[in-house]
């Protein structure tokens, strides 16, 4: 054979390697919108990277499942309990979050699918109460739930779904027994599915029955009670891989494995994380490869982000009318400080100028992806505008109530994630007491 004969199959030869190689990542995601989010997510970030990838939306969980194990899907976001339960047909037996991805695990990795590092959501049945209640009545978790009810002799109402009502096991009737405490018949109402949040929204009922990242949570700001006794099946969810393509695709596990390490590593604020952007679709309105641009965007900002920065108000005086003279600098207590933290960047312990009971505050946060409520004192109620450039809550005080009495100080949580430079970013605070106004200016990251 000649020179150039060689030449041209050794050619040949690498390309048909190359393309061998480039074969697409496919994956895929099952008919719902925190399985849309992530698996665009997952899309958007792999071919950042520089992988390689094909999506394939709307899949029926037995349709996705078949998939991966015959080879038609390489890689998709799994639960932990679809897996241990539903596939393999096991029964809970009160195994903690931990211990069913261990089992999952393990059992997967016989047919060759590699389950990799979790997002510790847990996206089970669950428990709401609204903010307010649950810091009213020390109420956040389902044991406190219970000594209530006790307390008040079953008469709490209660929401609940024809399934959660009706089912023999992880359904009302063994969650009070588990937990030992009873709802009167007379004040538990059962509805459709997804109807039960309007029955809390409306404050027709005390607790409402719903999913660990069901984005109404985040709309309403409300409170999922924990599951302190383990009493649901744990759901996290997982990159599940087959193992040829992460042999196939060197690098490939580690960045899976970077990208959801970027989740809280705590079951309660992982969940929070989730139905705030699972919000961002079914109530927003976004579409799920915008919300994953931004949510990998969000991931990013927080490794660049120290938990213990501070942060300080650099305007000084407030702006009030001329007549009040007893506003000085030097009694101008209000103290801003600000933090980031897992979720975003938070203002905590806004404190009252001396003289004053503050009936109002607002939030001016410029230019962002994305803000929410964490946290608002029972005597205030929010609502949120968003304009062409400025995203504004107002914390407004509600009918009947003293408001923060002066020299005191109040907790006022929100999430934030910045559009832009973290360096640059400002928020502007300003309060009233419903004859005057203060400033305290642009606050920013020093």
């Amino acid at each position: 054979m000649s020179a150039r004969k060689i030449g041209v199959a050794a050619l040949l030869l690498v390309l048909v390697t190359t393309a061998a190689v480039a074969t697409p990542i496919r994956i895929g995601t099952k008919n719902f919108t925190e399985q849309f989010i992530v698996g665009n997510l997952m899309v958007v970030y792999l071919e950042e990277k520089g992988f390689d990838v094909e999506l394939t939306t709307g899949m029926s969980s037995t349709a996705l499942r078949e998939a991966m194990e015959s080879g038609n899907l390489d890689l998709c976001m799994e639960y932990t309990g679809t897996q241990w339960f539903t596939y393999t047909g096991h029964k809970f037996q009160g195994e903690s979050q931990e211990e069913i991805y261990q089992l999952a695990r393990e059992s997967d990795a016989e047919i060759g699918l590699i389950w990799l590092n979790p997002i510790w959501c847990n996206n089970t049945y669950a428990i709401a109460v609204t903010r307010e209640f649950a810091e009213t009545n020390d109420v956040h978790d389902l044991e406190a739930l219970a000594a209530y009810v006790n307390n008040h002799n079953g008469q709490v109402h209660f929401a609940s779904d024809f399934e959660f009502y009706s089912r023999p096991s992880y359904g009302i009737l063994e969650l009070q027994l588990r937990y030992g405490f009873a709802f009167r018949p007379d004040y538990i109402v059962t509805v459709a599915t997804g109807m039960t949040s309007e029955y809390l929204a409306c404050g027709d009922s005390v607790a409402a029955m719903v999913f660990g990242t069901d984005p109404i949570v985040v709309k309403e700001d409300w409170v999922v009670l924990q599951d302190t006794l383990n009493f649901w099946p744990p759901y996290d969810l997982v990159p599940v891989v087959r193992e040829e393509t992460l042999v196939e695709n060197p690098g490939l596990e580690d960045a899976l494995n970077e990208l959801v390490v970027g989740f809280s590593q705590d079951t309660a604020s992982a969940r929070d994380e989730m139905a705030h952007w699972n919000a961002q679709v079914d109530v927003y309105l976004q579409e799920p490869r915008d919300v994953a641009a931004d949510l990998l965007g969000w991931i990013k900002a927080k490794r660049k982000c120290t938990r213990s920065r501070s942060w300080s108000n650099l305007a000084a005086a407030p702006t009030h009318k001329a007549t009040v003279n007893s506003y000085t600098d030097e009694l101008y207590t209000w103290i801003g400080t600000y933090r980031t933290t897992q979720f975003g960047y938070n203002i905590y312990n806004c404190i009252c100028p001396r003289g004053v009971n503050i009936s109002q505050i607002t939030i001016d946060f410029g230019t962002v992806v994305a803000a929410a409520s964490q946290r608002v004192p029972a005597d205030f109620a929010a609502s949120w505008v968003t304009r062409a450039r400025n995203t504004i809550v107002t914390y407004t005080l509600k009918r009947g109530k003293t408001g923060i009495a002066a020299g005191r100080s109040a907790y006022f949580a929100f999430t934030l994630i910045p559009k832009g430079s973290l360096e640059r970013h400002a928020v502007t605070v300003t309060w009233s007491d419903g004859r005057v106004s203060g400033r305290i200016g642009a606050c920013v990251p020093r």
